[in-house]
């Protein structure tokens, strides 16, 4: 296993229309760099990993059980075990995602 990585070197995970990923992680921690573009949808879903996205550029409308909020840059949501979550990209998005235990649906498909 190789630890130290380029982001420029990786080749991004299609995870939906308009949205691509670079899901790295390890035993018990993962993160994802998600590129949106505007518009792009993220449907709603759940999953039995906690979550924290934080948004670096761009925006999203976020929905989270029920309620919706935006987020913009510097802001962030954290998303409970099995809560449902989507989201649409109100411009061009850079955000992270943080995924303990670790999305291993993604990291799979990377190897």
């Amino acid at each position: 296993m190789s630890f130290k990585f380029r982001i420029d070197q990786r080749k991004p995970l299609k995870m939906a229309l308009g949205i691509s990923g670079l899901p790295l992680g390890l035993k018990a921690l993962m993160v994802n760099l998600v590129e949106l573009k505007k518009g792009s949808i993220v449907p709603s879903h759940r999953h039995e990993q906690e979550q924290v996205t934080f948004i670096f550029k761009g925006g999203l409308n976020f929905e989270l059980e029920g309620k919706r909020f935006d987020l913009k840059p510097g802001e962030g949501v954290l998303v409970p075990a099995n809560a449902s979550h989507g989201a649409r990209a109100l411009k061009k998005t850079l955000a992270v995602d943080s995924f303990a235990p670790p999305r291993w649906d993604y990291l799979d498909k990377i190897k």
